[in-house]
Order: structure tokens, then sequence, then C-alpha cells
């Protein structure tokens, strides 16, 4: 008999895990053909064994008759889990050796429920001992008995432990229909998408056979267009099995396409796609700086969403309290410039850096003021107009990052207070505001390269106040007051089409509301709705053309900065409650 008939069916992948262990001088007088044998991943398919033995019928080596009905059993499992069995089948009875055993006063159905109950009961023991080396069994025990509830569990667990499950022994036997259910999740606990894209590579590699039916398919699942252009053109690009394959090409070259898109190049027919929007975990941090509540004091605390938790949570405070503050992220850190401290004022700038957890003070703007906008393109910041208590500005300046410097550049043409501003192409748009005297409808963009404002197609709805954002290669302006209230409107610019269209409205008036995109969707945080300051969060999906209440943050506020940074939720820190747990919305 060959050594390997020895192994258990299920142990038989564990063989390529034997070793022999170095034998010391004694051990060699041994009998030749001892060795040690180390089973380390036996026991991962345990569970799942029995349930497969005991509902195939198969070495069951007790059989119950309950009336009529006979149900095959393993003694060892009954044993195990029903105190009466185990007392039974290791006592001097008869029935401890019978194959046979009839149990009286019972109903069938009542013991065939409580047999199926212990089988059951297996699934429950996997759903409470999940690992990254046992999950993928798991889930292919549960999948092959359609266990839906143990499925879910599984996938959301292998989602959760996605870099620690691809390192695995048996990441490469998975199933490519498995796989690409896997890749496919927008929960995958990663730091980059390059670790998708590796994982794939990895299962690709090892399943040559595959990659008729599945190559392009499971590299469809990886999100391309969001790798570092560097690792896309010097790794991706030069792999042997992408260059081979036209659909992978296709896929190269969307990737491509989004990289120059975002560089400002004119690339006909792009569009945005679900590989082009970033997984939760890789999406950023939605932070919420300063504004004001029913008090009437400027906040200094901040709020952060994570949207892989779908929680909130208070990251470290400002230096100063500020309201009205402009606010915006760029190469992984967040400025809040400007704005009202409750007593003057503000042109002071301050920076958040989460490698360090701190706000640190950066020069100060020529101009003090609040109710202004920034925006950032082609590496400067643009703080745009903005007002104090005697006037509206026109006013704009540029922050160098390197050099911590601003200068002033063209004036708008006309003064905006209030205003909403994004970069979008090769233009920054300066969106309402009021002069004034009145709300605006009017738009200008800027062009750096002429240093020039330019006017362009006007909204529909005069607004200030508003939030602004970029989402799809559209702007969007949201809420905002008139002359008179809070509005729920919501406009949309498509710069191709130089048309302005009405969406979808918000769910509540929000005038000083926050805006920002995350995931594909755009954030409303806070604002006033004419009667109460806000602490309602919702969220506009482009695709249903609808908004949806999704959470709110602690402390009710307007005149908020909104702006999502490029970092990791968990490199943020939690303070707690901040200054103050009251949410003041009066």
């Amino acid at each position: 008999m060959a050594s390997g008939d020895l192994v258990p069916g299920h142990a038989k992948q564990a063989q390529a895990k034997e070793k022999r262990q170095p034998r010391s001088a004694e051990a060699e007088g041994e009998a030749e053909g001892e060795f040690v044998f180390e089973a380390h991943e036996a026991w991962k398919e345990f569970h799942s064994s029995l349930r497969q033995f005991y509902e195939a019928g198969e070495l069951c080596d007790v059989t119950l008759k309950v009336g009529s009905k006979l149900i095959p059993c393993h003694k060892l499992v009954l044993a195990c889990v029903i105190p009466y069995f185990k007392a039974m089948f290791l006592s001097e009875m008869a029935e401890a050796k019978k194959e046979l055993i009839e149990i009286k006063d019972f109903d069938g159905d009542a013991i065939q429920d409580l047999v199926e109950l212990v089988a059951r009961a297996c699934c429950e023991y996997m759903k409470a001992h999940f690992h990254p080396s046992n999950c993928l069994a798991v889930r292919a025990f549960a999948e092959s008995h359609n266990r839906v509830d143990l499925m879910d569990m599984a996938d959301r667990y292998a989602s959760e432990h996605f870099r620690e499950v691809v390192e695995c022994e048996d990441f490469p036997c998975v199933s490519p229909q498995h796989l690409r259910t896997l890749l496919s999740s927008s929960d995958l606990s990663i730091d980059s998408e390059v670790q998708v894209y590796n994982a794939a590579i990895k299962w690709l590699r090892a399943n040559p056979q595959h990659h008729g039916a599945w190559l392009d398919e499971i590299l469809s699942q990886v999100r391309l267009p969001l790798l570092p252009v560097d690792f896309l053109m010097g790794s991706v690009a030069k792999e042997e099995m992408i260059k081979c394959n036209l659909k992978c090409r296709d896929l190269l070259d969307e990737a491509r396409n989004y990289h120059l898109h975002l560089s400002n190049k004119v690339v006909p027919d792009f569009e945005y796609s679900i590989r082009t929007t970033p997984r939760k975990y890789t999406a950023g941090v939605l932070f919420c700086v300063g504004g004001r509540g029913g008090s009437g004091d400027p906040f200094r605390s901040i709020e952060c969403y994570s949207i892989s938790r779908n929680s909130w949570f208070f990251g470290p405070e400002m230096n100063s309290r500020r309201r009205h503050v402009g606010v915006i992220s760029v190469g992984g850190k967040v400025y809040a410039v400007g704005g009202h401290d409750g007593s003057e004022h503000l042109g002071s700038m301050e920076m958040f850096d989460p490698l360090t957890n701190k706000w640190m003070m950066r020069a100060s703007m020529n101009t003090k003021r609040r109710g202004i906008a920034l925006a950032a393109l082609g590496g400067p910041i643009y703080a745009i107009g903005g007002l104090d208590d005697n006037s509206c500005f026109n006013d704009v300046e540029r922050y160098d990052i390197e050099s911590d410097r601003w200068s002033a550049v063209a004036p708008m043409i006309t003064p905006r207070g209030g205003v909403g501003s994004v970069a979008l192409g090769n233009y920054v748009y300066a969106v309402g505001g009021n002069d004034g005297v009145t709300s605006l409808s009017s738009v200008e963009r800027y062009d750096p390269h002429l240093d020039k404002w330019t006017e362009v197609k006007e909204m529909g709805q005069r607004r200030a106040g508003n939030g602004v954002s970029e989402l799809n290669g559209c702007l969007y302006v949201v809420g905002g007051f008139d002359d008179n209230s809070p509005l729920s409107s919501v406009e949309r610019f498509d710069p191709r089409a130089r048309r302005w269209e009405y969406v979808a409205e918000l769910t509540t008036p929000r005038g000083g509301v926050g805006v920002a995109s995350l995931m594909g969707k755009i954030f409303a945080v806070g604002g006033h709705n004419g009667n109460i300051y806000l602490n309602t969060v919702e969220a506009f999906d482009p695709v249903m053309n609808r908004w949806e209440l999704v959470g709110s943050v602690s402390h009710c506020r307007a005149g908020a900065g909104v702006a999502v940074c490029a970092a990791l939720v968990s490199q943020v820190r939690d303070v707690g409650q901040g200054s103050s747990s009251v949410a003041d919305c009066m």
C-alpha cells in the first residue's frame, strides 16, 4: 500500500506541507522510512467534512430508528454534542455496541430536526472561527450546500482580511467564479489597488488553464485606472499575458485614458466606470472642518467620515476657531484658510497632516476674509473671493505649497462673498456668491496660463453659501441661499456641452452647506434650513438621480469646510467627543 493511501482524502492538499525533520545522530539508527508527518492545514476542513459525510450518509456508524424513520448518524458527533448519547455510548448498555438504536416515545421528525441541528452547528462553528487560512474553504463549502448566510459571512471576512487571505497557500486554488466575486468587492481592505492587481496576477499565473475563459474577466475586476502611472506603465503594460490578450489591452487603454483625462488632456469618448471609482478603504477620508452652530461661536473641531465603517468620528482640532472657512485637500493633507473666529476675520492658514495628526500653521493670506472658496489646479491652491464686515471681495490669491508663499493673481470680474469654487479641466470656476447687494447666478472661470477670468453660462438660480464639487467631469452646485431663504435645488454643469441642468433636489434646504465627492457620490454636510442648523448628511447618486440621508455629524453646523483627504482612515486619530458633545442646532 502506498503511503498516500494512509492520508484522508480531505487532507491530501496538506501533503505538500509534509516535511522530514532534521534527524539527530541517535535517530539515524531508527528503522528506515520513519518520518514526522505534519498536516498543518488539515484542521481547516474538519467541520465541513463532517457535514459532507453526514449529508452523503458516508462513514455513519450508527442508525437511529424513531418510529418508521431511520436516521444515519456518526456516534462521535452525537456524543460530543448531546449528553444523552454521550452517556449511552460510554456506558455498558447494550446500545453502546449496536449499529441500530431504537428511540422510543419520541417523534421521528423531532429527532431528525435535532440531528439536523447538530449538523448545522458545524456551520455555526465555522462562522465563529473564521481565519484567513480557512475562509476560502468555508466559502466553497457554503456554496456547495447553498448556505447563503455562511457564504456572505465568508465573503465579508475575506474582504476584511484580503491581504492575509491572498498570502495563504490555498488562494491559487479558489475557483475563478469565487475570485471574480472577491475582486469585484468595493469592501476589500487594501492600502492600494496594486494589491488587488498583484492578487489577480498571482492567481492567473498559477492557473494558466483558465486563461482562455477567464483572463480578461478576472483582470476587469481590477480597477486599473486607479493604479499609479509608473506602476501601470512599468509593470502592467509589460505583463506578457496582458499584452497577448486584446480585451486586456482594451482595459489597459481605459486606464491610460483615465490618467490622460486627469491631466486635462482631451480624450474623445472617455467614460467613467466602476473601475474609476475607488474602493471604500482607498476612497479617502471626508473632513468636515469648523463652522458654527446655534450658539454662534465658531468651532475648532473637525469630524471625519469613514465610508468603510459608515461612521463619523472627531479628529484632532484646529489651532483656531473658524466659521465660513475655506477648506481643501491637496497631496494627502488638509488646508483650512481664513474664516472668522468669533472676534475677527482671519487671514491665517493651517494644515493637517494625517502622518503626524497635527495642525500646523502656514503662511497667511494677504487679505483677511470669511466666506472664501478654495480650489487646486496643477499644484497651487487658489483662495477666491470672500467678504468682511464692510465689503465683498473679487480678490484671488495663489498659494505655492513648496515655497509656503501667497501671491496675488488676476481678480474676478465680480466680487463674490460666500462663493463656491472647484477646478475642472484646465480652469478654476467661481460659482454664485453675493456681490454685496444680491445673490448671484453668474459664473466665471480662471485660466492660469492667461491669468484671466472670463464669464461662462450662468446658473438657473441665484445662490450664495452654496456647495460646489466635481464629479465625473461635471460641476455640481448644491443648495445655498437666495436673497430670501435656503435652497434645496441642485444644478449640474457639463463643460463639454456648456449647459446647466437641474438634478434631484436635496431632501431639505441647506444654506451654508459643505460639499465634497466621495466614491462616485456627492456628500452634503450640515447647513441651515431656515429654522435650525443641521447635522444631517445626505449623498447624491448620479446614476439614480437621488439624494438619500446617510447619517449625521455630532455637531449641527453651517459654514463648515468639507473636503476629501487621500489618507487611510486608520491614520487619523480619533480624539473622542471633541471640545463639546452638545449638538446645538437652534
